[in-house]
């Protein structure tokens, strides 16, 4: 996770080996959420797999004629899916992968500050976020908080699980509060998950950023600019949102 674009040569090679595992990985981590939540129609889980192996098939298919074929022949399977998902994967711009949290959040909190229309974003670690002691950490936060106040246009909704490890609960006492101060602008709601999962944050549509660590010392991530995969990953987001409770309608546990 270093805080800055990784370089041409063999820098940009690295990054493209990385994008090609990390990107299919991540999508994968959503549809095995959906899966989890009972979120996904079977039309919708058969689009997003198609659009899964289309981008594991766009990264590693096409380096030479036979690659080429494979990448024909796969067309042929999936009809316009592959084609749809290239086109997303060619809209990707300002992708950027983080060697430690400090530059991860440091970067988010300023996308959040540069918000004109909305912030969806989830939390989905089962440790407070004061366990990584940082200082950018508690900047973010804070600076999701001072966005929502600045502007009356602003909303931001935020999806946290309900699974918490010891000092979880003083945390979402915090986002209690802040519910009920800002109400209809900015919006916790509780889902049901097991054990620690892939947290996401989409800006105004197009930036896109992950987060994932089991370890309550560690988180890693990327982001990236497109509006299409954007639009994948709210839809991802609205099903989490729709299928979670209300924080203030829940107890401390």
């Amino acid at each position: 996770m270093g805080g800055r674009p990784n370089g041409s040569g063999s820098g940009g090679e690295r990054a493209r080996r990385i994008w090609e595992v990390a990107v299919p990985v991540a999508l994968g981590v959503v549809l095995a959420l959906l899966d989890a939540f009972g979120v996904m129609s079977s039309s919708y889980a058969a689009a997003a797999v198609l659009g899964v192996l289309g981008l594991i098939g766009y990264g590693q298919i096409g380096r030479d004629r036979q690659a080429a074929e494979q990448l024909a022949d796969l067309k042929m399977q999936l009809g316009g899916e592959l084609a749809a998902v290239r086109q997303a994967v060619d809209g990707v711009s300002e992708l950027r992968f983080y060697s430690h949290h400090e530059r991860f959040y440091e970067a988010l909190a300023e996308q959040v500050g540069q918000a004109k229309e909305e912030v969806l974003t989830s939390y989905l670690r089962r440790y407070p976020p004061d366990a990584l002691n940082s200082a950018a950490v508690a900047a973010y936060f804070t600076a999701c908080a001072d966005w929502v106040a600045a502007s009356p246009l602003h909303q931001l909704r935020r999806v946290v699980t309900s699974e918490n490890a010891p000092g979880m609960a003083d945390w979402t006492d915090s986002q209690r509060q802040l519910v009920l101060d800002h109400r209809a602008r900015y919006l916790v709601r509780v889902v049901d998950v097991q054990g620690d999962a892939m947290s996401v944050a989409i800006i105004d549509r197009d930036h896109v950023f992950f987060a994932f660590g089991a370890d309550p010392y560690v988180v890693t991530g990327f982001s990236l600019r497109s509006a299409k995969l954007g639009e994948y990953m709210r839809s991802y987001h609205q099903a989490l949102w729709e299928k979670g409770r209300d924080l203030t309608a829940t107890g401390r546990p």
